[in-house]
């Protein structure tokens, strides 16, 4: 069979970056090996109203919507030898995923930070995408595919429907760990990748004072060194990021270098 000029012309979209966000600035590129888009008249249009036109208008670049709000990039093609106008299309609808990672190690009870990203530690990752189907309405977290990869490398075993978070056990203290998930919905219309580096650190011990009357003041840490403003001062050490956990630790605390024998009922305070 014979193809006509029409049929032989093929323009294809390319969009940057792939999967916008909400209220993000994004382009739309015509890519073609078949058509001298140079040559080429090209009008764009944004859900059916023109936005540019002109020869060699190769590519657009406008500001998404909230979202969930659909964009309907054309593209009209006139080829400059005069062949029939190539229309394509493509569809952009703003996703967002967000990636919260958490470590196992030790923390204060009263602490609100993050837990330390320390070596032996087991870190989850967890997405929380914000999805929106045709309607406007959440997609659960739990409806969606998730693709994880680890260090570039894809983990198949983690990937899969509802698979929402990713563990790494037992981080390691001599490199990074770079964890990327792809998430989409079973219909892939809907599509967003994220990713964390994990950078690991080294447990770290705090020093507070211990007040008789109101407790550890977690207000303030102590400075390395303390000039004693009083007879006596009682001190407890914290040691963030810690694995093995409090009960399996010995604690040895040393003052001006000496060996000295911390609390019997806790051995974090001296």
């Amino acid at each position: 069979s014979f193809s006509t000029l029409a049929e032989a012309a093929s323009v294809g979209l390319s969009v940057s970056p792939t999967y916008p966000g909400a209220f993000s600035e994004v382009t739309v590129t015509a890519t073609s090996y078949t058509v001298d888009l140079n040559r080429a008249t090209i009008s764009w249009q944004i859900n059916g109203k023109g936005i540019e036109s002109g020869v060699g208008v190769r590519s657009i670049t406008f500001t998404t919507g909230s979202l969930g709000e659909k964009r309907i990039v054309t593209a009209l093609v006139r080829p400059s030898g005069g062949q029939e106008t190539v229309r394509t299309d493509i569809t952009i609808i703003p996703t967002e995923v967000d990636l919260i990672a958490e470590s196992n190690s030790y923390t204060p009870p009263s602490y609100r930070g993050k837990a330390f990203f320390t070596p032996g530690s087991t870190v989850t990752i967890t997405a929380l995408p914000n999805f929106l189907d045709s309607v406007g309405k959440a997609i659960p977290a739990e409806k969606l595919i998730y693709n994880w990869q680890r260090n570039f490398a894809s983990v198949s075993g983690a990937s899969g429907y509802g698979k929402k978070s990713f563990e790494i056990a037992k981080l390691k203290g001599t490199s990074n760990e770079t964890i990327t998930v792809d998430v989409a919905s079973l219909d892939g219309s809907l599509r967003k990748t994220e990713t964390i580096v994990i950078k690991s650190v080294p447990p770290k011990i705090v020093f507070y004072e211990d007040r008789p009357l109101l407790g550890t003041w977690y207000g303030r840490a102590l400075p390395q060194t303390i000039t004693l403003s009083q007879s006596e001062i009682t001190v407890r050490g914290e040691p963030f990021g810690l694995v093995s956990g409090i009960g399996a630790t010995i604690f040895e605390w040393l003052t001006s270098g000496e060996p000295t024998e911390g609390s019997p009922d806790n051995p974090r305070v001296l």
